[in-house]
């Protein structure tokens, strides 16, 4: 998340290519953006009105860059931007990247703050800010690159360059962003006649759970929520994370086991069926991951949409989660330093128990 960065000029520097195609859906390979800031009129092209803090200034191996410079007490923001064709994005995955130059660029207050090298998209369920975070210090060109997914209902994009709540000096080169990877074609249909699940329920809707879930945790989830599915994860971590041996894990296998078998009489009572997942497999290797929980919009309505296309296609489906860590519990807020559950309902909890009131539980 970043505050939105003021138009301060707009960029339209030499060899900016545009994809001029309209019709065409994008594909992997197709430049979406890019130049070198080089040309003699490079400077007079950026727009009418020119800003102090941003010029031209040597390139990487040419003549030309782009300098963006801040000083300490001035306002809070020295950038440049320019429009991008969202035509040519929507749905589409994109790799952005750009050579960039540092000269004493202070520490950010926010990890969003620093160099900017930035999309701003604007869609329906809220705007995205793309962007790598934590560039900031004194370095020599490197290249600073990310990814992002662009929504498939996107309505504009730009491309902004520049300083956010810190001083110093930024150079940027050699900017490029292509389409990784492009809309993915809907290749299924709906089921015309019933399909088999297993079950006798029209639908099974849930989440996953931890597996120390305390018993008024399953009762709340399947009584009060009315979830009538739960993923049980069969999962290592701490010491049987370093199992080596069959039998050891054999023996942690056992262990796990036995707290589902505790587990199911409540969940038969509560009409509660259990998905299992070995989420651990023996030879299975430790990973390090990190998820950011949140309650804004944008993330809401990507739940709300997965959610519609699974009702679509007639699926049964789990949230991730229910009460197994806060960073991505649906009952936390979106601040990551308050560990206690939000004092009201968030969206994310509300959307799941408007589903969960469908549900039908198993006789």
């Amino acid at each position: 998340m970043t505050m939105p960065l003021p138009p301060t000029v707009g960029i339209a520097g030499s060899f900016i290519a545009l994809a001029l195609s309209c019709l065409a859906q994008p594909k992997a390979g197709d430049i979406i953006f890019q130049t070198g800031f080089e040309g003699a009129g490079a400077l007079r092209e950026w727009g009418e009105e020119q800003s102090p803090d941003v010029r031209l200034a040597a390139g990487l191996a040419s003549a030309q860059s782009l300098r963006v410079e801040r000083r300490a007490g001035a306002s809070n923001v020295a950038s440049g931007r320019v429009p991008l064709p969202v035509e040519k994005m929507r749905g589409s995955r994109l790799t952005c990247r750009a050579m960039v130059k540092a000269d004493g660029v202070t520490e950010p207050p926010q990890s969003w703050n620093g160099i900017k090298f930035m999309l701003h998209v604007s869609a329906p369920g809220g705007d995205l800010w793309p962007q790598q975070n934590n560039v900031s210090g004194t370095f020599d060109w490197r290249r600073v690159q990310f990814k992002a997914a662009i929504p498939a209902d996107a309505t504009a994009a730009e491309l902004i360059l520049g300083l956010e709540a810190v001083s110093g000096r930024a150079q940027f080169d050699d900017l490029e962003i292509t389409v990784t990877r492009g809309p993915r074609a809907r290749l299924a249909t709906p089921p015309a006649g019933p399909v088999f699940t297993g079950h006798d329920e029209p639908r099974l809707r849930g989440a996953m759970i931890a597996p120390g879930i305390t018993p008024e945790s399953l009762r709340l989830l399947g009584r009060e929520w009315n979830a009538n599915l739960i993923r049980w994860q069969l999962i290592r971590y701490g010491p049987s994370a370093k199992i080596t041996e069959a039998a050891d894990y054999e023996a942690w296998l056992e262990g796990a086991l036995s707290k589902l078998d505790a587990a199911l009489p409540l969940c038969e009572q509560y009409g509660v069926r259990v998905v299992l997942d070995l989420h651990s497999p023996f030879g299975g290797t430790p990973t390090v991951s990190g998820y950011v929980g949140t309650d804004t919009g944008p993330f809401t309505n990507r739940v709300r949409d997965c959610i519609n296309l699974f009702e679509e296609f007639g699926w049964d489906w789990s949230y991730h989660a229910f009460r197994e860590w806060n960073g991505w519990s649906v009952e936390h807020g979106p601040d990551k330093e308050d560990a206690g559950p939000s004092q009201t309902r968030t969206d994310r909890e509300k959307l799941l128990r408007e589903w969960y009131g469908k549900n039908v539980k198993a006789k």
